[in-house]
């Protein structure tokens, strides 16, 4: 009994040993899977549902000062546009801006006019001789001719053509010239005269000083509000 005892004993003391590792066993198998895991001073959380704080935040595309100020709008200005002026009135209207209203800018387009030349016999003295002329003509071999029938200055002139431009009229007549056609002649005839237009800009400040120059200066001209500048300023 007292060998029994002694041995159960001895076998305690020798598995004490071994877990204590007295024979040269370096770590458990529990011991080897910790040492393999992530180092915990290495370790960083990428987020835990929680907003990161106003100074870790990523800063927005505020708008400094500076650029608020830049992306106001310029300062408020009058604009008038006078349309439709002669030339002549044109001209005058800017001399006069000029000396009156410095602080005034000032926009000139100019529009050309639209014109027809007439090739045509001037009016014969009456509707005979008119009728002669024509026939002179057919036997000339001009096949496009007409009598002007209606009343004013024109009545009994024989057309011969009407061209919109000089060169145009210019070579009719010369075919006609080669024809014999001796009596024949070019008249401009006016269809729109030729316009002007003045865009007019005015620092708000200086808005009812405008108004009461234009009152005394162009009375009668047509004024229309301003088309809107893209953002070139065109």
């Amino acid at each position: 009994m007292r060998i029994f005892v002694f041995l159960l004993f001895l076998a305690n003391l020798l598995f004490f040993a071994w877990t204590r590792g007295y024979f040269g066993v370096t770590e458990s198998a529990d011991a080897f899977r910790v040492g393999q895991q992530l180092r915990a001073d290495q370790v960083r959380i990428v987020s835990n549902d929680v907003p990161p704080p106003e100074s870790a935040r990523p800063e927005k595309n505020v708008a400094k000062p500076e650029e608020k100020a830049s992306a106001e709008p310029a300062s408020a200005e009058r604009c008038v546009q006078l349309a439709e002026l002669p030339p002549a009135e044109a001209d005058r209207l800017e001399a006069a801006l000029s000396e009156s209203l410095p602080g005034v800018a000032s926009r000139r387009t100019n529009f050309p006019g639209t014109a027809s030349f007439w090739v045509h016999i001037p009016p014969l003295k009456t509707k005979r001789d008119a009728e002669n002329k024509a026939g002179e003509l057919k036997n000339l071999g001009v096949k496009e001719y007409f009598i002007v029938q209606e009343n004013g200055a024109n009545q009994l002139a024989i057309s011969l053509g009407l061209f919109s431009s000089s060169d145009a009229a210019t070579a009719a007549l010369a075919a006609l010239r080669e024809k014999g056609v001796r009596s024949a002649r070019i008249a401009e005839r006016q269809i729109k005269p030729a316009v002007a237009q003045l865009e007019l800009r005015a620092p708000e400040a200086k808005a009812a000083e405008l108004d009461q120059w234009l009152s005394q200066a162009a009375p009668d001209a047509r004024r229309n509000a301003c088309k809107l500048r893209n953002a070139s300023g065109q």
